[in-house]
Order: C-alpha cells, then structure tokens, then sequence
C-alpha cells in the first residue's frame, strides 16, 4: 500500500520568503497583497522589478530563518504518512541552491523534494492527503483532502481550506488531522487514498 502524502511548499509556508524580500528592498510587506506581481495596485514598476529580480536570485534563500518547528516536518512520517516539499523556482540557479541544503536541512530524501522552475510543465502529485501551501491558485488546484495555509496578505480572500497564523498553529492542525484520520482508519479497517 502507498503511503499518502502531506506536502508543503517551501517559500512563505516553512520561512518567509516575502518578508524578507520586502526588508531587503524597502517595501512596505502588507501591500504585497496580490500573488502576481504584476496584479498589485500598491507596488510601482520600479518595485515589481525589483521583487523579481530578487525572487530570481539565489542570495535570497542565504541565511533563512526558518519559521519554527520547519526544520521538522519529516517527524510527521512517524505517523505513517510520506512528508514532500514542492515548491516552485524562478529560475534554475535558484532551484540548484534550494537542492545544496534542502535535503540536509529537512532530512528528507531527495525524491521526496520536488523543486520547480515556474515556467515548466509540473506532475500533479496524486495520494495527497495534506496540502500545505500559500498561493491562492495551488489552494484551488489542489485535490488534497485537506488543505491548509498561513495567513498571507496575497492569499486574504481564500475561501476554502483552513487558514493559519503561524507555523506552530498550521502543525497543530495538520497533528489533528492525522490523529482523526488514523482513529478513522483503525475503527473502519479501511484505508482512504
């Protein structure tokens, strides 16, 4: 039997890749309130090239903080679950610098790591039980039972999912989860997928 799946995204659900992306540059973190640069209101020309152009470097990810308990997501797997992180890059060097510590720092196996490059085509993961991600758009895509995010100000006007505010909470709920689903499993006999 395949064991289901909880993945998580990296950037702005295990650290916060924006908030450190708004302090480098000088820009208020509460008016990236739109997930597509390009959408937002709030920033000028001058600041969405600059967000891009950070997003596509690899400094950005030096000496990340992660959010805390992240660094433990694979403690999940004493539960009988596969923990993966997918999350999507930019660019390749960014991809490539995520891969030198993602492993090491997660103590996952690198095939339960799947970086991205956003402009290509991506396998949609099947046997997810839990989703953990901040992007509007992947919330809605996705066809996990449960879906869970942390409170963002580009992701405000989700409507499904459960909705968290902070990594400590998002864990609780996901441990919560686990343990209803498991009590379901051992009084039916079956096995969900």
């Amino acid at each position: 039997m395949r064991k289901k799946k909880i993945v998580f995204d990296m950037d702005d659900i295990l650290w916060g890749l924006n908030e450190k992306a708004s302090k480098i540059l000088g820009i208020e973190y509460e008016k990236l309130v739109c997930f597509s640069l390009e959408d937002n209101p709030y920033l000028t020309d001058k600041q969405r090239k600059q967000l891009l152009a950070l997003y596509r470097s690899p400094l950005l990810w030096k000496d990340i903080e992660w959010y805390e308990g992240a660094t433990k997501i694979k403690d999940l797997e004493r539960y009988g679950y596969k923990v993966y992180i997918n999350s999507n890059c930019m660019t390749a060097g960014v991809r490539d610098f995520k891969r030198s510590f993602a492993s090491a720092v997660f103590g996952l196996p690198e095939d339960q790591i799947i970086l991205n490059i956003s402009t290509e085509a991506k396998k949609p993961m099947r046997n997810v039980l839990i989703f953990a991600d901040d992007g509007p758009h992947n919330i809605a895509k996705s066809k996990a039972k449960y879906k869970l995010y942390l409170d963002k100000p580009w992701n405000k006007e989700i409507n499904e999912g459960i909705r968290c505010y902070s990594f400590p909470e998002l864990m609780r709920k996901i441990k919560k989860i686990i343990k209803e689903e498991n009590k379901y499993e051992n009084n039916t006999g079956i096995v969900h997928s």
